[in-house]
């Protein structure tokens, strides 16, 4: 290896000079390239090239030919927005048509001064309730001090996701560890230890990192009360009260897709409640023009039929309003990912 630079410095001499500090001084050959690609990752596309694809090129002229289509992928980046929270298609390819309700509040808590750090997410079953996760965390992902949290509840893990369980999970996810929970209390008097768990989460939260204060949006999905015990019902209660109060309800933000509603009535105006709505023909035209409009090697003139194939495709045997979004997000995110978009 003589003559050869070290790995910090090997990988260092890959990161566009921006992103160069970024990379740790210390770990293994591992720890570093998985902390390279993190860097990258997280970089997006703020860079031109981005900077993981000047590491893919490198690969690619090592002889790893099983990286150009990544490398591809990124030369043809997803259309851009003016606001994250515009966006049609998402960062991770997915599709997020309409909505523009919702993107109204989002964008309204997404500033400092929002009176409105809890959002209620309700609908039917399917009608894309949890899909607005998706959307917050493109937004979380864009900005450089958020930090997106989620905890699924389903009624396979509904009976052992209790309020300890819950706050280790969303103080991993915010960077501390499950060593630091609090201990369960030794007398029957549980409600200062749901106070101590939720105090634990909000600490975590409030954590800085390399000298940015975090903004934590926190998204809970599923939490029906036919499935939510008692104990975790009662520990949301402690927990959403933090984000009203203080920095907290400046910085932080709790969004529930699916919700109790005794739960949210809690903390009246602080919360606004959101109802998903049936796409219509149009929303759908809206996504399918935005993946033509993104695709250059299709001559003008072959536009329009493009446009007409694909919809036919998407909408077979669907009739609108789509109330269940499964059949036609999943039709859309095939074509977003044939595009190559």
């Amino acid at each position: 290896m003589s003559g050869q630079p070290a790995p910090r410095a090997y990988l260092a001499l890959l990161l566009p000079l921006e992103l160069r500090g970024k990379l740790d001084a210390a770990g293994g050959p591992t720890f570093l390239s998985s902390r390279t690609i993190e860097i990258c990752l997280v970089s997006g596309y703020e860079l031109a090239p981005p900077a993981l694809q000047g590491i893919l090129e490198h690969l690619i002229a090592a002889g790893n030919v099983n990286v150009a289509r990544f490398r591809d992928r990124l030369a043809n980046p997803p259309p851009a927005a003016a606001h994250p929270l515009d966006a049609i298609v998402l960062s991770n390819r997915l599709p997020f048509a309409d909505r523009a309700p919702l993107r109204a509040i989002l964008r309204d808590m997404s500033v400092m001064q929002s009176p409105t750090p809890i959002l209620a997410i309700g609908g039917e079953v399917e009608s894309g309730r949890s899909h607005s996760a998706e959307l917050v965390s493109h937004y979380c992902y864009s900005q450089q001090d958020a930090v997106f949290c989620k905890f699924a509840l389903t009624p396979t893990n509904a009976a052992e996701s209790g309020p300890k369980e819950i706050a280790v999970d969303l103080v991993i996810q915010l960077g501390g560890t499950a060593a630091e929970v609090p201990p369960p209390p030794q007398t029957s008097n549980k409600e200062a230890w749901y106070k101590e768990l939720a105090n634990w989460v909000i600490g975590n939260a409030n954590k800085s990192e390399n000298g940015i204060n975090r903004r934590a949006w926190v998204v809970l999905d599923g939490f029906e009360r036919d499935i939510l015990r008692e104990d975790t019902f009662q520990f949301l209660v402690e927990l959403q009260r933090l984000f009203t109060l203080g920095v907290t309800a400046r910085r932080h933000r709790l969004i529930f897709c699916g919700f109790p509603e005794e739960l949210v009535l809690k903390v009246g105006a602080s919360a606004k409640k959101y109802t998903t709505k049936p796409l219509t023909r149009d929303h759908v035209v809206e996504v399918v023009e935005m993946i033509v409009a993104a695709q250059p090697a299709i001559p003008q003139e072959d536009r329009a039929f493009v446009m007409t194939e694909t919809l036919k495709l998407i909408l077979d045997n669907q009739v609108p309003p789509f109330k269940a979004l499964t059949i036609v997000g999943e039709r859309l995110r095939s074509a977003i990912e044939r595009a190559g978009i």
